[in-house]
């Protein structure tokens, strides 16, 4: 599933969605930074349920998330086709399944090369402007990091004891 929003002076925004929370907001720690003033600092937040769907959650903002026009008050499930707004923003969510058995393919595509497969199937936001990674995602690489250089250390270590 695919989150597709736009703003004022057509502003887009498309990330794909999964289990990890997409946060939408002002605040530079969302992971779709919006500048409107009439959204809040951390206006909501859309996440896949254990079976593939589409919830939106209104995380307390002043002005609220309407689906289909009516206000969530808490958390709401969304289906393709449904409208969904805050501030000056619109947008709705894409099956990504539908949309491709919808279009006929163009013979003339290149097929995707292997690394094109990979990026797609992991889950990809595309926002402009760029957004920082998350402190907690780049201290998680650090650790994995330290951990590899320890492990590596003790290998080395082992290596030069046998001999």
């Amino acid at each position: 599933m695919k989150l597709r929003l736009k703003g004022p002076d057509n502003e887009a925004r498309e990330t794909f969605l999964s289990n990890e929370p997409v946060w939408i907001g002002r605040d530079m720690d969302n992971d779709i930074i919006v500048t409107d003033r009439t959204v809040s600092r951390h206006q909501c937040r859309f996440v896949l349920d254990e079976h593939g769907a589409a919830w939106v959650e209104d995380a307390d903002s002043r002005y609220g998330v309407c689906v289909n026009g009516s206000r969530v008050e808490t958390k709401r499930q969304v289906l393709p086709g449904d409208l969904i707004e805050f501030g000056q923003w619109q947008g709705e969510v894409v099956d990504e399944l539908m949309e491709t058995t919808q279009s006929q393919p163009d013979v003339t595509d290149p097929v995707p090369a292997p690394a094109d497969l990979s990026r797609a199937i992991t889950r990809q936001t595309r926002i402009v402007p760029p957004v920082r990674k998350k402190a907690s995602t780049n201290a998680a690489y650090i650790v994995v990091l330290g951990i590899l250089a320890v492990a590596a250390a003790v290998v080395i270590a082992l290596m030069v004891l046998d001999s």
